[in-house]
């Protein structure tokens, strides 16, 4: 393989990045069930579908732009898994590769597409990060020797014109604005779609502009002010939403606090203090359903945005996700999971799971000695939280001594009170433009303040109150199919008779 200049293996890892991305976007929609009919089709695997792609549009700007030479070739030959298309460093590609790539090109992209469809049911943002990771593949290879003039650039303007209509179709305000485009082909550093802050929080008719770049440049100033304001800003959003969270107060002070902490760390840090060591990953300990892994999803975003990891992905697993069951399978599940967290938090639900099973011949010790490691060589790009039972949660951490040197913060969370639960139930009824009657309410409340201690642990806290309110529903629709007219107020209204034998 050609060694790339230091200038030209920087724009290469950069692409490389993003490809590896692309492969994780491709792993969620396999893995959701999106790609099973386009398999049958195609006859071909998800990740040969991404090359095939991939290597089609990096040949089709090559041609397009005059960069049919050696480096640009080895430059493609060498990030791709498969080779789907034959790429031969010192000549041309031949008609018929030319027709292939010149195909693949001018057809809908059937990923794109398939994340956009996994978007519209699921609420979700896959499209534009699948777009923004081949805009920026595309500029790494346009960066390469020097060469990104305003033909590749163009270039790249055009494939976001035709591709942007794919990209979340039905929810405009989520797609990537031009502004972010433009920053992104004037900046020789290749910055992130998650980094602009812009695409999920503003309005894309208001970030719309001209082609004129003049209508973009700001001082260097003035864009590090935007930058702060806007990471500020986030930070404060996320703060009001973990507030905003019923219950947990304690949790609530102790997120609180720690946040506090690394702020005036990093203040120290601007003045040269000294600084004692501190570690980010978390213990969270409480029963089952008292909201453990929504303050982590958040914890992962409040991390990413005071600097602590660089994406703020959130990966979440448990015993089944890491073990194996034949020797040595373990260690290479463990560290497939934790490469997906890298650069973000990894949640491990029930973790003491890993370590307090009686089977013989277990993984679960394996598993744990391979996570202690790995924390160790990415311990600046991995935080870690590990949750389950109080009391389990303590064994699990005495059986390891690696365990116990690593997760100094304990975050306890209690059992929702009476009200609380009530107010979860009013959440999700609002949710879903539903209200309880007087005679129904005071039925539920009934219920829920004669269980005993041993019967709440059994409900389950809120995941037990969204099974009830499942149940509810269920209940309501019978009664309402008796009805010849219904009116939209009795459609939405839970009545005595639909809570009555819920719980």
């Amino acid at each position: 393989m050609q060694q790339f200049s230091s200038y030209n293996r920087n724009f290469y890892d950069v692409a490389y990045e993003n490809y590896s991305y692309l492969k994780v976007i491709c792993e969620t929609i396999e893995k959701e069930g999106y790609y099973e009919q386009p398999e049958k089709l195609l006859k071909q695997t998800i990740y040969e579908t991404l090359d095939v792609y991939i290597e089609a549009v990096l040949a089709h700007f090559c041609m397009s732009c005059s960069r049919l030479d050696v480096t640009s070739r080895q430059f493609i030959k060498s990030l791709l898994t498969t080779e789907m298309i034959p790429i031969s460093v010192n000549s041309e590609w031949n008609e018929e590769e030319s027709l292939t790539i010149n195909r693949v090109v001018a057809a809908p992209p059937i990923l794109l597409q398939l994340c956009g469809l996994y978007d519209y049911e699921r609420s979700k943002e896959l499209s534009s990060l699948f777009l923004d990771r081949v805009l920026s593949i595309l500029l790494a290879l346009a960066s390469i020797n020097h060469g990104k003039n305003m033909q590749a650039l163009y270039y790249v303007q055009q494939y976001y014109e035709k591709m942007i209509n794919f990209v979340n179709v039905d929810q405009v305000e989520r797609r990537i604005p031009r502004r972010y485009l433009f920053k992104k082909i004037s900046s020789d550093m290749l910055i992130k779609l998650e980094d602009m802050n812009i695409v999920m929080t503003m309005n894309h008719k208001k970030t719309e502009i001209t082609h004129e770049t003049t209508n973009v440049t700001k001082t260097e100033l003035e864009q590090e002010n935007m930058t702060a304001n806007d990471e500020n800003s986030k930070l404060e959003q996320l703060l009001e939403e973990l507030n905003s969270l019923i219950g947990l107060e304690t949790v609530k002070e102790q997120i609180t606090s720690l946040i506090n902490v690394i702020k005036v760390r990093k203040l120290r840090e601007s003045y040269n203090m000294p600084l004692t060591k501190l570690s980010y990953h978390m213990v969270f300990s409480g029963n089952p359903g008292t909201g453990k892994t929504t303050v982590a999803r958040l914890v992962a975003k409040i991390y990413k945005e005071l600097g602590i990891v660089e994406k703020g992905t959130f990966v979440e697993t448990d015993r089944s996700g890491l073990v194996a069951g034949y020797v040595g399978q373990t260690a290479i599940k463990v560290t497939e999971v934790v490469t997906r967290a890298l650069g973000g938090v990894l949640f491990i639900d029930e973790a003491y799971s890993l370590t307090n099973t009686k089977i013989s011949n277990d993984f679960g010790s394996e598993a744990v000695d391979a996570l202690v490691k790995l924390m160790e060589d990415h311990r600046d790009d991995l935080v870690v939280i590990v949750a389950g039972y109080k009391e389990e949660m303590q064994e699990f951490l005495k059986s390891n001594t690696g365990l116990i040197s690593r997760f100094n913060t304990f975050v306890e969370f209690q059992d929702y009170t009476c009200s609380e639960l009530i107010e979860i139930l009013k959440s999700f009824a609002e949710k879903n433009e539903m209200k309880f009657s007087e005679e129904a309410m005071r039925q539920i409340t009934k219920q829920l303040m004669e269980q005993d201690v041993v019967h709440s642990k059994e409900f389950g806290n809120a995941r037990g109150i969204r099974n009830l309110f499942e149940r509810i529903l269920v209940r309501q629709a019978n009664r309402l199919v008796t009805y010849k007219t219904l009116s939209k107020d009795e459609i939405s209204t839970i009545e005595l008779y639909d809570v009555i034998k819920t719980s």
